[in-house]
């Protein structure tokens, strides 16, 4: 079950609309018919070198005490990005996944042409640092998707993207399918359809069926609800609550 709930977290948050201080999403997850676990992601505002305007977003995992028993998840997750362009500044994972347990902090400077990755995982005692090469517009998984948010895409459309992250470039492609009514806290509404194929990620899903990711078919592309069948089981994520920013 590893990277199962960052992999939902990434997906779910990436088609925000109108980002804004103070932005609130909440996720029940389900595994089946079970309450497997929650996820809370904030937004908040900050600086960053020469005072240039920054978002925040925090996110949270964790399973339900139920589930604790048998796969305990305690993931945070923290990125930061310029608000001009999304471009990636700051991208931190702290997971602690049953026995697994990863330290991640990806720090970019596109102008410069590279990233630099300071790593810490289970049992090590010390950082390790690792530079490498990246497009001169480059972003972590979150600010990737963020960024297709903003895309004026229609059913039928395939769009490639590069994630940098972890020492490596991948890419990916992701396809607007159809648009499907789909019952969500705001009622029954019209959905993008969205599947990204992660083909050669660290993820899951990699040995798994296909991924759904369902945004409202509007101009702020809520995520409301994501289906996946991954090899143990099927998994959903529905959003159960949302609180506008500023």
């Amino acid at each position: 079950m590893k990277y199962l709930i960052i992999a939902i977290v990434f997906m779910l948050i990436s088609p925000l609309t109108a980002i804004n201080d103070g932005e609130i999403l909440e996720f029940d997850i389900n595994y089946g018919v079970i309450h497997a676990g929650d996820v809370r992601m904030t937004v908040s505002t900050g600086t960053w070198q020469d005072s240039i305007p920054t978002f925040i977003v925090l996110s949270e995992a964790r399973t339900v005490k139920f589930f604790d028993n048998f796969y305990k998840v305690r993931d945070r997750i923290e990125i930061e990005f310029y608000q001009a362009d999304f471009q990636s500044i700051r991208y931190h994972k702290q997971l602690r996944e049953g026995s697994y347990v990863q330290n991640r902090i990806n720090y970019y400077y596109p102008q410069l042409g590279y990233a630099i990755l300071f790593k810490k995982d289970k049992k090590a005692t010390e950082w390790t640092e690792k530079s490498f090469d990246i497009p001169e517009k480059s972003n972590d998984i979150f600010t990737t998707f963020f960024k297709v948010r903003e895309y004026d895409f229609a059913v039928g459309d395939t769009i490639p993207v590069t994630i940098s992250e972890d020492g490596k470039n991948t890419t990916i492609d992701i396809v607007i399918h159809r648009i499907k009514k789909i019952d969500t806290i705001f009622g029954k509404i019209d959905c993008y359809e969205m599947e990204p194929q992660l083909k050669d990620t660290e993820s899951i899903f990699k040995q798994s069926g296909e991924i759904y990711i369902y945004l409202t078919a509007d101009e702020r592309k809520i995520p409301v609800l994501l289906q996946s069948q991954v090899i143990f089981g099927k998994f959903k994520a529905t959003l159960e609550a949302y609180k506008p920013g500023k």
